[in-house]
C-alpha cells in the first residue's frame, strides 16, 4: 500500500488551494456534496490447504480463489460491507486486492489497523482484512473536502471445509453381486457395465436418471469369454469390445458391427480421438480411425514399464483448448514378475483432433521422481477422470504395500504425475463391495459412479464446491 499519510486539515487545505487556482477560469466547476461506496469486488485470493501424501503424511498445497465470485454486499444504512457467503477455509485475508467504486468520483482512504492515520487506497494495494477495516470516502462540498462517510469492511472465511462429496444410493442390482470383474462406461445418458458372470462377459445398461438396470442382448451370435470384460473401451460416441480376434463397435449396446480383426493381445481403452491396445509383443499400439488400422505408438522409455493388469484409460480435457486432452493409462504390472513393486504404472500423452498429434510421445511418470506422491499399487485399481483431475480407488495393497480394501480415494490434479489422499472423497454410509469386482466411471455431468460386486450396490456421487478456482493448484513440500 502507498504510504501517503494525510490528515483532514491537509486534505481541506489542498481543496482550498485547488479551488483558488480554478477561480480565474471562465469554466464553471461543479462540486458534489454526496458520495458513497457503490461497489466492492474482491480480486484473486490465495488459499492454503492441507492434504495427505500416499504415505499418510501431511502436505500443503496452494491454490487461488476467484474472489469476484463471492459477492460483497453494501449496507448503506449501517455503512457495512460484508460477504454473505464465507470464503473457503484457508483463504488468506492478509493480502487482499479489491476494486472499489464510488458515487460522484469520491476518493477512498483506509484507516490504519492500530492508529487513526489514513492512507490512500489503490487497486494495486494488498490490504490486510484479517480484522474489520474502516474505509473513508470523501466528497467535494463547496470549496472543501470535509464531508465524508465511513464504512466498516468485514470479510469472513469458513472455519471448516465447505467442499463436500455427496453420494446418492441407486437401485441395487442382484446380478452384479455374482460378478467376478467388471468395467463401466458412461455414454449417451446411459451407464454400461461389462460384467464377468458365470463364465461369460455380459453387458448391462441403465439410464442415468432412473437407473433401472437391464441385461442387453447383443446381435452377434457368440458367447464372450469371461475375461473379455477387460477388453472393452469407450472412444468418441462408441463402445468397443475385442473378443475372439474381432473388434466390435456399438452405440447402444445392442447393435454391433465388426470393425476389424487386429492382432491385439489386449484392448486397453480409448480417448476422444483414438483407441489403445497392446500387440502380440506387448508394444503400445493405437488406432485413429475407429479401430480400422493400428500403428505402434512412440514411448519415451521401455514398453516393459506398461501395466499389464488393472488397466484404466482416462482423459482429462484441456481447460484452454477444447480440441486438446491428456490421455492417461494407469494400472499394475505382474505381481509374479515384480513382487517388490510399490507403485502403479502411469503413462500419459497429449492428444488432439489434429493429425499432428499422432507424433506425440507417451511419457512414463517415474514414481522415483516424486517420492511420497506415487499412485499406490492396489489390487483391481480403477481410475477415472473427475473434478478436472483423476480419481483412483482400489482394493488391498499389493507386494510390500499394506493398504486395506478401499482405504482411500487418491486424486491427481496434473494428469497422473503425482497423487495424494483426498479426504473430500469418502465412501458412502452403508457401502458394501467386493474389492475383487467393482467399477468406477464418470458421466457427462461429472458424476462419479461406483458399481459394486458382492452387494450389487450402485452409488452416484457429485462434488459440491464453494466457488474454488482449482486450476492453479500445486503441491509444495
Amino acid at each position: 500500500m502507498k504510504k501517503f499519510q494525510i490528515s483532514i486539515v491537509l486534505f481541506s487545505a489542498l481543496a482550498l488551494l485547488l479551488s483558488s487556482c480554478l477561480g480565474n477560469d471562465d469554466e464553471e466547476v461543479t462540486y458534489y456534496g454526496d458520495t458513497a461506496i457503490t461497489s466492492f469486488v474482491l480480486g484473486t485470493l490465495n488459499r492454503t490447504m492441507t492434504t495427505k501424501t500416499t504415505s499418510g503424511e501431511d502436505s500443503t498445497y496452494t491454490s487461488t480463489v476467484a474472489g469476484s465470485t463471492y459477492k460483497c454486499y453494501i449496507d448503506q444504512v449501517n455503512r457495512v460491507i460484508y460477504n454473505a457467503d464465507s470464503l473457503p477455509k484457508g483463504t488468506d485475508l492478509s493480502r487482499v486486492q479489491v476494486t472499489i467504486g464510488t458515487k460522484n468520483g469520491g476518493g477512498v482512504l483506509i484507516k490504519n489497523i492500530d492508529s487513526d492515520t489514513l492512507n490512500y487506497y489503490s487497486t494495486t494495494d494488498s490490504i490486510d482484512f484479517t480484522v474489520p477495516r474502516i474505509l473513508t470516502v470523501y466528497s467535494y462540498v463547496g470549496n472543501n473536502m470535509s464531508v465524508h462517510t465511513d464504512y466498516t469492511v468485514r470479510l469472513s472465511v469458513h472455519q471448516e471445509e465447505s467442499d463436500m462429496f455427496v453420494w446418492t444410493s441407486k437401485e441395487t442390482f442382484a446380478p452384479f453381486s455374482n460378478s467376478q470383474g467388471m468395467k463401466a462406461y458412461a455414454l449417451g445418458g446411459r451407464i454400461y457395465t461389462f460384467a464377468s458372470i458365470g463364465g461369460a462377459t455380459i453387458l448391462f445398461a441403465a439410464d442415468e436418471e432412473d437407473t433401472s438396470w437391464r441385461q442387453l442382448t447383443p446381435d452377434f451370435n457368440m458367447v464372450v469369454p469371461a475375461d473379455d470384460y477387460q477388453n472393452t473401451a469407450k472412444s468418441g460416441n462408441n463402445l468397443y469390445l475385442y473378443t475372439r480376434g474381432k473388434l466390435l463397435r456399438t452405440q447402444n449396446g445392442s447393435n454391433w458391427q465388426v470393425v476389424s480383426e487386429p492382432a491385439l493381445s489386449r484392448l486397453l481403452g480409448g480417448s476422444t480421438y483414438a483407441l489403445y491396445g497392446t500387440d502380440a509383443e506387448g508394444h503400445l499400439v493405437a488406432s485413429y480411425d475407429n479401430g480400422v488400422t493400428w500403428t505402434e505408438e512412440a514411448t519415451e522409455t521401455s514398453w516393459q514399464q506398461l501395466p499389464t493388469r488393472d488397466i484404466s484409460v482416462s482423459t482429462v480435457p484441456s481447460t484452454t483448448n477444447p480440441d486438446v486432452e491428456m490421455v492417461v493409462i494407469t494400472g499394475n504390472r505382474s505381481e509374479e514378475l515384480y513382487p517388490d513393486e510399490t507403485h502403479a504404472m502411469v503413462w500419459s500423452k497429449v492428444s488432439e483432433e489434429n493429425p499432428s498429434a499422432l507424433t506425440n510421445t507417451w511419457m512414463y511418470a517415474d514414481a522415483s521422481n516424486f517420492p511420497n506422491y506415487e499412485l499406490p499399487r492396489l489390487s483391481n485399481l480403477s481410475v477415472t477422470a473427475n473434478n478436472k483431475g483423476l480419481v483412483a480407488l482400489g482394493g488391498k495393497g499389493m507386494g510390500p504395500r499394506t493398504e486395506a480394501d478401499f482405504q482411500h480415494f487418491y486424486f491427481s490434479k496434473n494428469s497422473g504425475l503425482y497423487w495424494s489422499v483426498n479426504s473430500t472423497y469418502q465412501l458412502p454410509t452403508g457401502f458394501s463391495c467386493d474389492s475383487a469386482s467393482f467399477a468406477l466411471t464418470t458421466d457427462e455431468n461429472d458424476r462419479l459412479w461406483l458399481i459394486c460386486g458382492g452387494s450389487g450396490q450402485v452409488w452416484c456421487g457429485k462434488m459440491t464446491f464453494n466457488s474454488l478456482d482449482e486450476s492453479s493448484m500445486w503441491i509444495t513440500e
